[in-house]
């Protein structure tokens, strides 16, 4: 038996009935769910580990996020992780990149790598401010989970520089070795982490 309709004036209040033996139908679900993600104020820890956000459920994945450092001039780093929380991260060579963009004076710079880096550079040197985040983003990520194929970002990044400054950036880049990817590593190339949101979505095939 399906129920296709269930008519507030039946619930008897804000409790639904129990459905012995039923289903529900003609309820679409959702084409973006929240997988994971992180969010803590007045830190001083090296680095953020997000692990088994990463699964055979979802192809495409979108990160949304901002994070402070705890000193001015750092960058901030992003790398890739395997095997869950009891994993490791990647820090081989693999890492190939390009954002370009400009700071507010219109002055274009770009950050990148075509040789292979040990990370996605995400910003220049930073600010350390609460009043401005270090660097604030939105990027897509691509066959994270799977070995055979690539695992690809494309997004938008944001800095306010030592000076508060703001640049920027927009790209692409990519993982140049055959690894199922778990989770993300996200630190300061010099300075701690002191205060982060991240939250990150699966996006549906279909």
């Amino acid at each position: 038996m399906a129920f296709s309709k269930i008519a507030a004036e039946n619930l008897g209040g804000s409790t639904l009935p129990a459905l012995a033996g039923g289903s529900l139908t003609g309820i679409a679900s959702p084409g973006i769910v929240r997988v994971g993600g992180a969010s803590a104020t007045g830190q001083n820890v090296g680095h953020l580990a997000l692990d088994n956000i990463f699964t055979s459920t979802y192809t495409n994945y979108l990160v949304v996020g901002y994070v402070n450092l705890a000193s001015g001039g750092s960058q901030v780093w992003l790398r890739f992780r395997t095997g869950g929380s009891s994993g490791s991260t990647q820090e081989g060579a693999n890492y190939k990149y390009i954002w370009t963009g400009a700071n507010y004076g219109a002055t274009t710079a770009s950050i990148n790598d075509n040789s292979g880096d040990s990370k996605f550079k995400l910003s220049g040197g930073t600010i350390s401010n609460d009043d401005y985040p270090s660097c604030y983003f939105q990027m897509q990520i691509f066959n994270a989970f799977n070995s055979g194929v690539r695992t690809s970002i494309q997004g938008t990044f944001t800095e306010f520089d030592e000076s508060a400054v703001l640049s920027s950036y927009e790209g692409g880049g990519s993982y140049h070795g055959a690894e199922s990817h778990t989770g993300l590593y996200i630190l300061g190339n010099n300075q701690n982490l002191e205060n982060y949101t991240i939250n990150i979505y699966g996006l549906k095939d279909s």
